[in-house]
């Protein structure tokens, strides 16, 4: 069963990279860099790292109604952004189970261009892996335990999450910073369960100017 929902994780993921890699003027350089902290039930402790690809962005443009606004800032923009994402992650539950996971998603972003605050939401469809730190044994035959190695179970994961964040530059380069609460669906055995995770990172790519030129 394990290997069925890994196979389709993977699946899933092979159409987010057909996108970038059809592209004929596509270059992995294109591709931002997300780390973030990534706190399981809050508390967990974790890492969580992924890319972006943008598949379709759209800036406007209108003037304030309020003259002196105008005079003062100029047109006021937003920014529209849809991105397909891709992550991995680890946490550590205390005398638990160390969790890793590998997550698909999409994320909407409207940036307000003159200060560049940003909202959005993201949706992630995912695979979990638990890998228990504590010793866990099997029954043989004639009643002889046996001790399992790297003993655990998997599971899948629904998440949304509302996003917020600032824009602004270093060095030359954009940079994002993000805060993402996610409320979660993780299935156990045969039913599903809620849980709650907090993502704080940034977002940087090292090969872009403000422009976008490499």
């Amino acid at each position: 069963m394990i290997r069925k929902r890994l196979h389709l994780l993977v699946l899933l993921a092979s159409f987010f990279l057909a996108g970038p890699l059809l592209a004929q003027d596509f270059s992995l350089k294109e591709l931002p860099i997300s780390v973030a902290y990534y706190g399981e039930n809050l508390i967990h402790p974790g890492l969580k790292i992924g890319t972006s690809y943008t598949l379709r962005s759209k800036t406007k443009y209108k003037q304030y109604r309020s003259k002196r606004k105008q005079s003062k800032y100029g047109d006021r923009g937003k920014r529209r952004e849809l991105f397909a994402d891709l992550n991995l992650g680890v946490y550590s539950h205390p005398n638990n189970h160390t969790g890793v996971f590998g997550n698909i998603g999409a994320s909407y972003l409207r940036t307000k261009l003159r200060k560049n605050w940003q909202f959005g939401i993201s949706l992630e469809l995912g695979f979990l892996g638990r890998v228990n730190k504590f010793k866990t044994y099997a029954l043989e035959s004639g009643n002889a335990f046996e001790t399992i190695p790297l003993a655990g179970n998997g599971a899948f994961m629904v998440s949304m999450a509302p996003m917020f964040g600032k824009e602004f530059m270093l060095s030359g380069k954009p940079v994002r910073l993000f805060l993402k609460p996610w409320a979660q669906l993780v299935q156990y055995t045969h039913s599903w369960a809620p849980n709650f995770n907090l993502e704080v990172g940034m977002v940087f790519n090292i090969h872009r100017n403000q422009e976008g030129k490499q």
